[in-house]
């Protein structure tokens, strides 16, 4: 996400604006289920505890969600809106710092991976992450040199489209799948 910031702040193309975006993007969907899961582990029992703590957690999102706009909107009006992408560029690296130094607070709670194979994919998890990251730096390059242009309003219309099409495709999914899997989605209380 502060890569992201940062080449939003950087003078440039638009391609280089949208390319931003899409590491912001790409940021956040792997922050927030890394970060949920460790909130998790803090309360490994459950109940209100672990409750209460996805509360601070998410009452913590909100406020950033809140405070931060207003900080780079305030600095944008003042200074222009790369000074406020740049704040939130120099931001984010600060959070890591303290979540850093108060990592022995967390009681071990994310320091391994949880995976149900005892780590015997991990190589070839990190395989798939250098190729997918091979290939975004690739797409990026493309757009950049302008090989790939991307347009904002027939990005938005092909999302949609995708979108739709992968609601339907797991609704379809879900229609024909014999019954386990039906009354396992219904008992699913998170689902709907």
């Amino acid at each position: 996400m502060t890569l992201g910031n940062l080449m939003l702040a950087i003078p440039g193309p638009p391609t280089l604006f949208f390319a931003g975006l899409t590491v912001i993007i790409l940021g956040v969907g792997l922050l927030k289920p890394n970060i949920s899961t460790l909130v998790a582990e803090l309360y490994p029992e459950g109940g209100a505890r672990r409750d209460a703590g996805f509360t601070i957690f998410y009452m913590g999102i909100n406020l950033g969600a809140f405070i931060g706009p207003l900080i780079a909107g305030w600095l944008a009006l003042r200074y222009g809106w790369r000074v406020g992408f740049l704040a939130a560029a120099i931001g984010m690296p600060l959070g890591l710092l303290q979540f850093w130094l108060s990592r022995t607070r967390l009681g071990g709670a994310g320091a391994h991976p949880n995976r149900p194979d005892n780590g015997a994919g991990l190589k070839r998890d990190w395989t798939a992450l250098g190729i997918a990251v091979a290939a975004l730096g690739g797409l990026a390059l493309l757009m950049l040199s302008g090989t790939i242009v991307v347009s904002p309003a027939p990005l938005a219309k092909s999302a949609a489209y995708v979108l739709v099409g992968m609601a339907a495709a797991y609704f379809l999914y879900l229609f024909s799948a014999p019954d386990s899997r039906r009354t396992s989605a219904a008992a699913c209380r998170w689902c709907w």
